[in-house]
């Protein structure tokens, strides 16, 4: 895998926007570079004109700004609209989105035993290296967490 390059990254996706300004992706890859460069201001500039494409990652990028900017209670309505978009996405395709919706629900969307099943389903899709250790990463942090008592098993889903 060649190394990564941030700046470039950053030259091609404003080309990107400037050429397709409606192009949600690079705007949330885009958001992310600044976001880790601790710009989260600008991260969320480029992140609210994506929302009206209805892209789950949209709300999800921008919950991470806003807490970054201590921003909590708006983070929270960005989070409640990521899940029910990805609920929305994983009913009607859900190999399509498994990779991000598990992501999304281990990491921020706090719903360990939820990103279990997109991730299960991902790797039974297409069992590469990245998927396998997303369902590898998932079902260690599950066990940790019934390890400590710290969240309620990931071996099944409650309703």
């Amino acid at each position: 895998m060649p190394e990564q390059n941030p700046n470039l990254a950053i030259v091609w996706y404003h080309r990107a926007i400037a050429y397709f300004p409606a192009y949600a992706k690079a705007r949330v890859h885009l958001a992310e570079i600044y976001a880790s460069q601790g710009q989260p201001a600008n991260a969320e500039a480029l992140l609210i004109p994506a929302l009206s494409s209805r892209d789950p990652e949209v709300d999800w990028r921008l919950a991470d700004v806003l807490i970054a900017q201590q921003r909590f209670e708006e983070a929270e309505i960005q989070l409640e609209t990521a899940r029910s978009g990805f609920e929305h996405l994983l009913e009607r395709h859900l190999y399509a989105f498994a990779d991000h919706a598990a992501e999304f629900y281990a990491g921020i969307g706090k719903d360990r035993r939820r990103a279990l099943e997109p991730a299960r389903a991902n790797v039974a899709n297409r069992p590469t290296r990245r998927a396998v250790k997303q369902v590898q990463a998932i079902t260690s942090q599950c066990a940790e967490g019934e390890r400590t008592r710290q969240e309620p098993s990931c071996s099944s889903r409650g309703a």
